[in-house]
């Protein structure tokens, strides 16, 4: 989290005194490497400090919550901060905040290096997460509506520039409207724990469908607002149901408290499918049209929506003994290995020893949601 925080600070003074285009470029870079660090870490830390999937599932909706609200904020501060002062004042007035951001981390968590614990994650317990089907379900759901929010922001502004007639203000506007209904999806599963968690990852991707879908519908620039709130607060209930899917997930079949290769993987989809958003976007919108490019969108959104089918009753993961003979006939029992069981009970693994050590450097529930 700290050597995240230093990145975004070092990109963000970059950009109040970049030359030129090339260094805007490299700063870009430095500044997404260090929101990828702080958002993993930031997460796993979450997810790690509430151990209940109840508790977690709350914990981790409030800090969506805090991403959206900084969203809002920055939307409007943005243009206001600049059209008062200059274009460096709102990244100076930014790299304050991130010092501040910093200088809390360092108050409320000491940084440590747990050696037990990074001893354990080899490269190929990546590869054991990207096998298991329910990962790979509760993943698509979330990729497909970043490649949505990806066309939206590569074709949607031009759009509504060329053909509604838009002013940027306007724009501004319902940009910040639709986020506030984001922030009311993820507040909706705060509330609603676990309890409907496959019915309302299902319901919010129908909510995308139908918003992406009306897009092209839209004949005034006001009109708008209905399907970009309908995506927003379809993507916030299902943004905050995928993280604690995965979470659940990590516990009953692979790996308990071991959350960041996890949300690396969940961070990774998305970015992967905010990248194809806009270049499929860009190539698609001169080929097959407006309309029909969101109407695709539409579609494929509904189908990869299905895989939340999956996430109903999820099997666990049991390790059961190996039984060997040996030359006399004698039965020998050796150290249990993993094998991939479904139950259809609801005992959970019990943590190891290492888990426990683990659990008991992990900081105060309060701590964790405050950074």
């Amino acid at each position: 989290m700290l050597i995240g925080m230093i990145f975004n600070a070092g990109a963000v003074v970059g950009f109040a005194f970049v030359p030129n285009f090339a260094w805007l470029i490299v700063l870009r870079v430095v500044e997404a490497i260090g929101s990828s660090l702080s958002v993993v870490s930031c997460l796993a830390l979450v997810a790690r400090t509430f151990p209940d999937d109840g508790k977690r599932t709350k914990a981790l909706s409030t800090a969506y919550i805090g991403y959206s609200i900084g969203l809002i904020l920055g939307y409007p501060l943005g243009p206001v901060a600049f059209a008062l002062s200059s274009l460096s004042t709102p990244f100076l007035i930014l790299a304050v905040v991130t010092l501040l951001d910093g200088a809390m981390r360092l108050v409320i968590i000491q940084p440590d290096i747990d050696r037990t614990s990074s001893e354990k994650i080899k490269f190929t317990y990546y590869f054991s997460l990207i096998k298991d089907p329910y990962f790979v379900s509760a993943l698509l759901c979330c990729f497909c509506l970043y490649v949505g929010g990806g066309i939206f922001m590569a074709t949607g502004p031009n759009w509504m520039i060329e053909t509604l007639n838009a002013e940027m203000w306007q724009m501004g506007v319902i940009m910040c409207v639709s986020l506030c209904f984001m922030l009311i999806g993820e507040v909706i599963v705060g509330i609603c724990g676990t309890k409907y968690r496959w019915q309302f990852t299902l319901a919010g991707m129908w909510l995308c469908v139908v918003g992406m879908a009306l897009y092209p519908e839209c004949k005034m620039i006001w009109v708008v607002i209905a399907p970009e709130c309908l995506f927003r607060l379809g993507a916030g209930i299902v943004i905050c149901c995928v993280g604690t899917a995965l979470s659940y997930i990590t516990d009953i079949r692979h790996k308990p408290g071991i959350y960041g290769p996890t949300f690396g993987l969940l961070t990774a989809s998305n970015d992967l499918g905010f990248v194809l958003g806009p270049i499929l976007g860009g190539v698609l919108v001169d080929i097959i049209s407006f309309a029909w490019l969101y109407r695709a969108e539409a579609m494929f959104i509904f189908i990869i929506s299905l895989f939340a089918l999956s996430l109903r009753n999820i099997p666990e993961r049991v390790k059961l003994p190996v039984t060997n003979v040996d030359v006399t006939g004698v039965q020998i029992t050796s150290e249990p290995a993993l094998d991939e069981v479904a139950l259809n009970d609801s005992a959970l693994l019990k943590p190891t020893s290492d888990e426990v050590a683990l659990n008991e450097s992990v900081p105060s529930e309060e701590n964790a949601l405050a950074i």
